[in-house]
């Protein structure tokens, strides 16, 4: 009969041995999806049948079956791991064959997909199926697949499968035990989630009249594999955990969309903002993870978040930790009140980048009033180690007990049209390589506007920092070079902008300094394009309103001829 292995990963997954050949069973898998494949589930003796099961049988058109000499079976549980592949040799007289699954000991949803092909002597595929699904507690069903000499050559999307040649839905719901029907969908693309309403069981989720109870639960129901997936949620309700979890949400490998059509997690259109409140009982409320390697354990990609507050959580509002966690946009969201612990982590933060998460986009958010019940470990607006090509635009970062923004280790931060104001430590802190920051108001920070405080090759380009505790800018002797031009550095409390060492090969050029209360500059060699002594005729700094008013000496008087500091700042009424 060939060969058959069971593969291990946390979800587990074994091929129990049985007292015939012809009955192969797979188990835990959690949720049954098919593709094409052949594994014997005929009827034969055995110690015990399990009440939560499907049962699989696959048959094969008669151009298929006389083609066939292997076939080739994949079964994959919940988490998105193999727990089971069977290739053996197969003849047309061994159709249809079957295979039983049974869910892993994990929480419902429990999924499962199963992908399979016919190959002929030469090693070609002469037919393939997939199919993706799911069980009912304490029910027994069935589900039916067949393979089509058709579908041989047909090239179908990941979440479809192959009919009569057609790509078609790959998604099944299983029906009872010997109906000989079965209720084949396209894989939703959209599905609905009300905290108040909604109900986690079958059935529910893909039309707003029968919305989902949990996000978690619309997640791993319908998914899985559904490349484009939308996700609605409900505003205006708040989503708790019922048991203390590491997360509210986790998104893993199996939720991912793609380039083109990325998994969407939004607020339902029109209800107003959800707010997922960990209580204290979750150290994340969101939560991307983790390495790349542990397929069971990867975070999913190419998802976007919008719409959301984010509070309660012991120590990140939302988390992306580790390489796998990348090709990510959240924005529209709110994040406060995280990081209050206690956590086995010495940082908190409202939103957190870790250990190689790379290709993450925060856009349109506003980052505020994270606070640490340990005064020693301050929680940060933002937090950023050893991350890579990450791109932070439009957002408000302010009154967080740490740092507004803390970076270390990272390359490529581009820190764009920003506003950081009030936070209890610096504006912003930063180490790495080639961040730049443009177009970003800081002010009223307790420490400096921006620390640099290690690293190369970094940029702050059309800036205003004014009113900080200490300097607008400061630069530390490990730095090798910092570019500081076009900004607006103003009443703050020693220095504009100041490095630790003369040899700091930083340089400064088409800035204005004005109030600064030590003095303008130290250890920076004066530029002559530079502006000194000159009010820059703020809206209203004393309210950090730091748009410029039509007489301001900045106006026009960068190189190119556009206005100093940044450029974006609203324009607000004094």
């Amino acid at each position: 009969m060939g060969s058959e292995r069971g593969a291990h990963g946390t979800a587990g997954g074994k091929i129990l041995p049985m007292r015939c050949v012809a009955w192969v069973e797979v188990r835990p898998c959690a949720l049954i999806c098919l593709y094409s494949a052949g594994c014997c589930l005929l009827a034969c003796e055995r110690d015990e049948v399990a009440a939560t099961r499907v049962d699989v049988t696959i048959d094969a058109d008669a151009a298929a079956r006389s083609a066939a000499a292997r076939i080739v079976v994949r079964v994959f549980g919940t988490e998105g791991n193999e727990v089971a592949m069977f290739d053996r040799a197969f003849t047309e007289n061994d159709f249809p064959a079957s295979i039983r699954l049974t869910p892993g000991m994990g929480a419902p949803p429990r999924t499962f997909r199963i992908e399979g092909e016919l190959i002929d002597p030469s090693g070609v595929a002469v037919s393939w199926i997939r199919a993706r699904g799911g069980y009912i507690e304490g029910q027994a069903t069935e589900l039916r697949l067949r393979f089509d000499a058709a579908c041989g050559d047909s090239e179908c999307p990941p979440h479809e499968a192959c009919e009569l040649g057609a790509c078609v839905g790959a998604c099944f719901v299983p029906s009872e035990l010997e109906s000989l029907t079965f209720e084949r969908s396209n894989c939703p693309s959209e599905v609905f989630v009300d905290g108040e309403r909604g109900k986690d069981m079958p059935s529910t989720c893909i039309d707003p009249g029968t919305p989902c109870r949990t996000i978690q639960y619309a997640l791993d129901q319908y998914v899985t594999g559904t490349d484009g997936a939308v996700v609605n949620v409900r505003g205006g309700v708040t989503y708790r955990p019922e048991a203390e979890h590491t997360a509210l949400v986790s998104l893993r490998r199996r939720h991912s969309g793609t380039a083109d059509r990325p998994t969407t997690i939004q607020a339902w259109p029109e209800t107003g903002t959800p707010v997922l409140d960990g209580g204290g009982q979750v150290d994340r409320g969101i939560e991307f993870c983790c390495d790349e390697d542990i397929n069971d354990n990867a975070s999913a990609s190419w998802v976007v978040v919008d719409g959301f507050e984010v509070v309660g959580a012991r120590e990140h509002g939302i988390t992306f930790n580790g390489s796998s966690a990348r090709e990510v946009t959240v924005r529209n969201c709110v994040l406060s009140g995280n990081g209050e612990g206690p956590t086995r982590f010495d940082n908190r933060a409202g939103i957190a980048l870790n250990n190689g998460a790379h290709d993450i986009e925060i856009i349109d958010s506003e980052i505020h009033d994270n606070q640490s019940a340990n005064p020693d470990e301050a929680a940060a607006g933002m937090y950023i180690n050893k991350a890579t090509n990450v791109r932070v635009t439009g957002n408000i970062i302010r009154n967080n007990q740490g740092d507004g923004v803390f970076v270390a280790l990272t390359e490529n931060l581009r820190f764009e049209r920003n506003r950081i104001v009030n936070n209890g430590e610096h504006g912003m802190s930063v180490s790495g390589t080639g961040i730049l920051i443009e177009d970003t108001s800081f002010c009223a920070n307790e420490i400096h506007g921006i620390r640099f405080s290690g690293g190369d090759a970094h940029s702050a380009n059309h800036i205003n920092s004014a009113r900080n505790g200490a300097s607008g800018i400061r630069i530390a002797a490990e730095v090798l070079g910092v570019a500081i031009r076009n900004s607006i550095l103003a009443a703050n409390q020693t220095f504009g902008v100041a490095a630790e060492t003369a040899a700091s090969n930083s340089t400064s050029e088409f800035n204005l300094y004005f109030d600064n209360q030590i003095a303008a500059q130290e250890n920076i060699v004066a530029d002559p394009t530079e502006i000194f002594d000159e009010d820059p005729r703020f809206i209203d700094i004393a309210a950090c309103m730091d748009a410029l008013r039509d007489d301001s000496p900045a106006k026009g008087a960068s190189r190119e001829g556009v206005d100093l500091g940044n450029r974006l700042a609203a324009p607000q009424s004094p």
